[in-house]
């Protein structure tokens, strides 16, 4: 039975999420030892991580927490930051520091689904495991110092052949992989949702619907204009990306939003279901267009992708990105979309997520880059820490922190496509769609070189 394409924007998780307990009601004026601003995980985390220890947190969100990116993603957990493999961090950021970051990041999966047994947050959670394959044989090589990079570190991961690849993930469409164990999956609104009801048991507020007019620091405390409430804070958390109006302009350098799609499948026949990644870890290949899926907990496929060109409306997105479940997992007709939505990927030049120092007592966590729940992770545990023990603690960040004047074109962003106008965005994006058919046509040749070789 064939079904109309998907009419609402509201994704899978605003539509499947059991309400919040109800956020708390703003007086005119409003005391805390730490005003946060920003509902979404990031901000969250961070006023849960506080009120564990005994601070009085205020959370600020100018709609509904997690109505942005928080409520709008995949709900993967992968504990690695995009474009940045361990070494590429210590080249960036030295031995030391690069080091401590990448170990930082490869804990951030366990400390979510650690987070979610703690208070029991019942969030669909699937702690088994993130796979990144390639569809390419003879990129085979660079993805194994990947996964040796990674092995070095600690981290439990596996290298997968491509027998072993096949059997994860249930299709033959990839030439080897490797997996992080302590990656997997899980329901982000219902996960942000049970943090929040986390954070106001522990005596903290949150306000949704009030978004910032003027942040000032006066008389040793920072003043936190929003609409008709005042919020006298001691110390100050941003954990708003992509901050629009007043607000922005006084965060310093935004970073790039990236428009993503994504879409569920209507639940699958069980033998499909069963036979796609068996243990439902979630899978990201290599690819420039990069081809995503992952099965919820009623059986339905969730991916997404990004459109080149303006006139590619979500409606043909959909259709593309159903073909390409069809095609690369062997489904016997392509699947319809039950939910089908937009979000935006905050993304800085180099792939690198920061903090800004916003002044006294004031910091600011910037872009998760694509890698959201295990960025946010790192982020929330490197804010906390700079607001309970500030100078002592800044040193030991994960992340670098920097002045809200820097820009985010500077060294420790190095360079990337976010400087670049639309145009130049598109072009990159079609460039990548044209490297993935011609690394196709490289690796037919590859295998039949390799074949009659063998032969």
């Amino acid at each position: 039975m064939s079904h109309a394409m998907p009419s609402s924007n509201l994704s899978l998780w605003q539509q499947t999420a059991r309400p919040a307990r109800q956020w708390d009601r703003p007086a005119a004026l409003e005391q805390a030892d730490v005003c946060i601003i920003g509902g979404g995980l990031a901000g969250m985390t961070t006023a849960l991580l506080l009120a564990e220890q005994g601070v009085a947190v205020a959370v600020l969100d100018a709609a509904e927490p997690g109505a942005a990116a928080s409520g709008r993603n995949a709900g993967f957990v992968v504990p690695n930051l995009a474009q940045l493999d361990p070494d590429a961090l210590v080249a960036r950021l030295g031995e030391e520091a690069g080091q401590h970051l990448a170990r930082a990041v490869g804990q951030a999966g366990r400390g979510i689904f650690d987070l979610a047994a703690k208070y029991q947050i019942d969030c669909a959670a699937v702690a088994s495991g993130w796979v990144q394959p390639t569809a390419f044989a003879h990129h085979q090589d660079r993805l194994y110092q990947r996964f040796r990079q990674w092995q070095a570190l600690g981290q439990q991961v596996d290298w997968l052949d491509r027998q072993a690849v096949s059997q994860i993930t249930g299709t033959s469409c990839f030439a080897a992989g490797w997996i992080d164990r302590s990656g997997g999956a899980l329901h982000p609104l219902r996960y942000l949702y049970g943090l929040a009801n986390a954070v106001q048991g522990l005596g903290g507020r949150i306000f949704a619907n009030l978004p910032v007019d003027q942040l000032v620091w006066q008389n040793g405390s920072w003043q936190v204009s929003a609409g008709q409430t005042q919020i006298q804070a001691k110390k100050l958390v941003v954990c708003a990306n992509l901050a629009s109006g007043p607000l922005a302009s006084q965060l310093g350098p935004k970073p790039l939003g990236l428009q993503i799609v994504q879409l569920a499948t209507y639940p699958l026949a069980a033998r499909d279901a069963d036979r796609l990644a068996p243990d439902r870890q979630p899978v990201s290949d290599t690819r420039r267009d990069i081809f995503t899926f992952r099965l919820d907990a009623e059986n339905r496929l969730i991916t997404g992708g990004m459109a080149v060109w303006p006139w590619e409306t979500m409606q043909a997105m959909a259709r593309r990105m159903l073909g390409r479940l069809a095609r690369y997992l062997g489904l016997a007709e392509r699947p319809q979309a039950e939910f089908l939505w937009t979000g935006e990927a905050a993304v800085t030049p180099g792939f690198m997520p920061v903090i800004r120092q916003l002044g006294p007592a004031g910091w600011a966590g910037v872009a998760c880059n694509g890698r959201g729940l295990a960025a946010t992770h790192v982020l929330a545990r490197d804010l906390a820490g700079l607001v309970l023990a500030e100078q002592a603690s800044r040193a030991a960040t994960a992340l670098p922190v920097i002045q809200a004047a820097d820009t985010i074109a500077g060294q420790v962003f190095g360079r990337g496509f976010g400087v670049l106008a639309p145009p130049g965005k598109q072009l990159i994006l079609w460039r990548g769609r044209q490297l993935d058919r011609l690394h196709g046509l490289q690796d037919f040749i590859f295998r039949y070189a390799h074949s009659n070789w063998a032969g």
